[in-house]
């Protein structure tokens, strides 16, 4: 999946604390993982969570915006949706 990527990879400093480093390490280490694969992995990951987290609130705001016969159903549903933060 990532070998097309490997061939055009840029190289990006950051910075990042001793804590992060270490825990870096430590993941890298138990994953059998280079620090640079286990970071290209969470952002990937990142990435692919932000843009389902963008598709569902452009879809949310679509279902409440909607003024047809169903608009009431879609008011019941995303009563029924509404999740308590712990």
């Amino acid at each position: 999946m990532f070998f097309h990527i490997i061939n055009y990879m840029k190289n990006l400093q950051i910075g990042l604390d001793d804590k992060v480093v270490s825990f870096l390490d430590h993941i890298a280490s138990v994953q059998h993982k280079t620090r640079s694969a286990v970071i290209r992995d969470a952002i990937y990951h990142w990435i692919k969570q932000s843009a389902a987290e963008r598709f569902e609130a452009d879809w949310i705001a679509a279902l409440k915006s909607d003024k047809t016969e169903y608009s009431h159903d879609t008011e019941l549903w995303m009563a029924a949706e509404a999740w308590e933060e712990e």
